[in-house]
């Protein structure tokens, strides 16, 4: 390459490499400021979720996994 060339292609990848690090700065930024959408439930929020539901037999062996007949 031609040290111009050369030179221009550095000096592109140093500015590529600088606007990289500001979209990472910023995507921080707003990720401290801007809320969660959905927030984490708390685990206590789980509580009474199954509450109603009954497992029987029939449940339990439909839901086990099995391996290919021909394995």
């Amino acid at each position: 390459m031609m040290p111009d060339v050369q030179m221009q292609l550095d000096l592109l990848q140093q500015q590529v490499k600088r606007i990289e690090r500001e979209i990472l700065n910023i995507r921080a930024q707003v990720a401290k400021v801007t809320p969660s959408a959905n927030p984490p439930r708390p685990f206590e929020s789980l509580r009474g979720i199954w509450e109603g539901v009954v497992f029987n037999e029939d449940d339990l062996q439909v839901s086990r996994w099995t391996l290919p007949e021909g394995l």
